[in-house]
């Protein structure tokens, strides 16, 4: 997998979206570095690859990046990645 997007929040390795070969995912993956586990955690309203991750107040937002369409608005398709659903933006 490739250009995926990734957000360290409490003690969680959040790893969302990206490219495997040709097709871009909608899953967000939770990795827990103490035990090595990793859980299928949520999925995206819509595929997505090279978008940024924030962290406000203790929640990873992922913003912008790439559908399988192209470019996606940074601020009009925010997404919490803890339950893979749209969010306003945190500004």
């Amino acid at each position: 997998m490739g250009h995926a997007s990734a957000a360290f929040v409490g003690g969680v390795l959040w790893v969302a979206g990206g490219v495997t070969g040709t097709t871009t995912t909608a899953r967000v993956w939770a990795v827990d570095p103490s035990t090595g586990k990793v859980r299928l955690a949520a999925s995206l309203p819509a595929p997505r690859s090279n978008a940024g991750t924030v962290v406000v107040n203790g929640t990873a937002y992922l913003l912008g990046g790439e559908g399988p369409a192209g470019p996606v608005a940074p601020l009009g398709s925010v997404v919490e990645l803890r339950v893979g659903r749209r969010a306003p933006a945190p500004l």
